[in-house]
């Protein structure tokens, strides 16, 4: 159990499954997926041989025998747990985080909606996604620079136009994307925004001409819906919820009824009781 706890990290096996990494089943959010346990598509990241070497030199004490020979861990399966789920209805706000080397990340939709691609930062504002920033990444500076090296709305157009290398996701039913500065390239470098940033500091920081921050291990986070592919969408497009609309014309009913007979205007007060009463109505129902 502990060679495979190291050899085969339990998030690599979980990024083979979903799709998230290169060659992986990109089992998520599909009705029916097809698995192959074998090495061949789960690699161990390292020998028993290695792996075994390794512990005897770490171990305190030694054990005994010297030297004994590797282990046999041979016969390994493949455990996934899974549920089965409702598809996302269009219109909720979703959010989905890339991480650098990790490969392409996939937006999706069901079928019958389209991609609407609500934001999108290129940058690290959590020092703990993507396994993790440096240990001397700079939460003070760092997002400061992301804000300025990568504008916002430049990482939008990005993924939303097909011009200049863009992604074209914006209304496609499905969408992959690379989070890389290859495509997201910074606007000005580490060192060109510090000195800047020392240059219009006042008072200057100290100690006097510190080195730039580490700003590092970037990530590509995007904000969009699923919608559907018509001009207007109903669950989208209203002005305010359709409970709130309901009860607004309910209103607007009882006091044009009001205005047209004015002399029992003052009945209109007693509409107030009505809709406290109404949920206590059907409990009384209920009981009766």
């Amino acid at each position: 159990p502990d060679y495979y706890e190291s050899a085969f990290p339990q998030l690599d096996t979980l990024a083979i499954v979903r799709g998230e990494a290169e060659d992986g089943f990109d089992c998520q959010n599909k009705t029916r997926c097809s698995l192959i346990p074998s090495e061949d598509y789960f690699p161990a990241s390292e020998s028993v041989q290695d792996w075994w070497e390794n512990k005897l030199k770490s171990d305190d004490p030694p054990p005994k025998p010297t030297n004994p020979p590797p282990p046999d861990c041979s016969a390994a399966y493949l455990e996934v747990s899974y549920r089965c789920r409702r598809r996302t209805p269009t219109g909720l706000l979703q959010r989905k985080v890339a991480c650098s080397g990790d490969g392409n990340a996939i937006l999706e939709c069901d079928e019958g909606s389209d991609l609407d691609i609500i934001a999108a930062t290129y940058g690290r504002r959590d020092s703990t996604l993507c396994g993790g920033a440096s240990e001397s990444w700079d939460a003070t500076y760092c997002p400061d620079y992301y804000e300025s090296a990568y504008p916002q709305n430049d990482t939008l157009a990005v993924l939303v136009t097909g011009e200049d290398d863009g992604f074209d996701c914006q209304h496609k039913t499905r969408c992959s994307l690379i989070p890389s500065e290859d495509y997201f390239p910074a606007s000005e470098s580490v060192q060109d925004w510090w000195e800047n940033k020392l240059k219009s500091d006042n008072p200057p920081p100290k100690p006097t001409n510190p080195p730039p921050p580490d700003c590092s291990a970037a990530y590509l986070e995007v904000s969009y819906r699923c919608r559907r592919p018509s001009g207007f969408d109903f669950t989208l497009d209203i002005p305010a919820n359709i409970t709130v609309l309901y009860f607004l014309c309910l209103i607007g009913i009882f006091i044009v009824t009001a205005l047209v007979h004015p002399t029992e205007f003052y009945c209109v007060l007693h509409g107030i009781w009505y809709l406290f009463c109404l949920p206590g109505g059907y409990l009384i129902l209920m009981i009766y």
